[in-house]
């Protein structure tokens, strides 16, 4: 796997705020100060500064060049500050589609849309257009493009072993083009024809699940140990330690029990297009 592994791999801001906790609360001890001492120097109550470093209050810029001068930082502090208000960039999804690629197993369960893996392009296009930011010119293209190169990880002579549990959400909340949906629907069966390829539905009407926290994926390695991706809104964060892997495959293996049969499924997607 490419890059140094960690335990955690998260985006800002809110690991770098517990982090800026912390080294604020390191700086401090170094200097032999008491959260009341270095409260008094902030000009802050002992609670607000109590509250900054457990990472609880996100301080302002120029509390925190107060707090950096009185500790002699040096600037480390005010430039993680700096960094925590930062946007997250496509540096971690890079390396996630690295992590993807090497893998020799996938895991994955989808709520919301059908995983990229699995996406038609037209499917894909009309997932990316739904976005309100601007985009420069050619960045529709760029990413259809890495789309397309994403999913060449199902056809090579190695593929990985690849599971999927589709949440009936993802497969009912349609783009507005009828055809378009006939036609990733279409994918899915062919896709999930393939030896190394398992596509399941949870339907709606099997009520609560152990995997409503949001979509996962599991990805496991012929060397090293398994790491569970985990996407929030905007950004994601790669996990390596064992309590996130072995709760995520846990999950995972309750509601590939519960949902439909691969074959069901097809036979739900089937009845599901008849409807379009």
């Amino acid at each position: 796997m490419a890059g140094r592994r960690r335990d955690v791999e998260p985006q800002r801001p809110s690991w770098i705020l517990d982090f800026l906790g912390r080294q604020i609360r390191r700086y401090r001890e170094l200097e032999g100060m008491t959260q009341t001492e270095a409260a008094s120097e902030a000009h802050i109550s002992n609670k607000h500064f109590s509250a900054i470093e457990s990472g609880t209050k996100p301080p302002a810029r120029d509390l925190v060049q107060v707090i950096d001068h009185a500790f002699n930082a040096r600037g480390a502090l005010v430039a993680l500050r700096d960094e925590m208000n930062e946007p997250p960039g496509s540096e971690w999804f890079e390396h996630v589609l690295e992590l993807e690629a090497g893998a020799s197993s996938l895991r994955q369960y989808a709520v919301q849309v059908i995983p990229g893996l699995l996406q038609t392009g037209d499917y894909a296009r009309a997932v990316l257009s739904t976005g309100l930011a601007r985009r420069p010119q050619g960045w529709m293209e760029q990413k259809l493009e890495e789309h397309l190169n994403r999913q060449n990880i199902i056809q090579r002579e190695d593929p990985p072993e690849l599971s999927f549990i589709l949440d009936e959400c993802a497969l009912i909340r349609r783009p507005q083009n009828r055809g378009l949906m006939t036609e990733q629907m279409e994918h899915l069966l062919k896709v999930g024809a393939l030896p190394h390829v398992t596509i399941q539905v949870a339907p709606l009407d099997m009520g609560l699940h152990t995997m409503l926290d949001g979509p996962i994926t599991i990805m496991g390695f012929d060397e090293g140990d398994e790491c569970v991706y985990l996407e929030p809104f905007g950004q994601g964060f790669v996990a390596y330690d064992p309590v996130t892997r072995t709760d995520a495959e846990r999950r995972f293996d309750r509601l590939k029990a519960a949902a439909l049969s691969p074959t069901d499924t097809a036979e739900w997607i089937r009845a599901t297009m008849e409807t379009l």
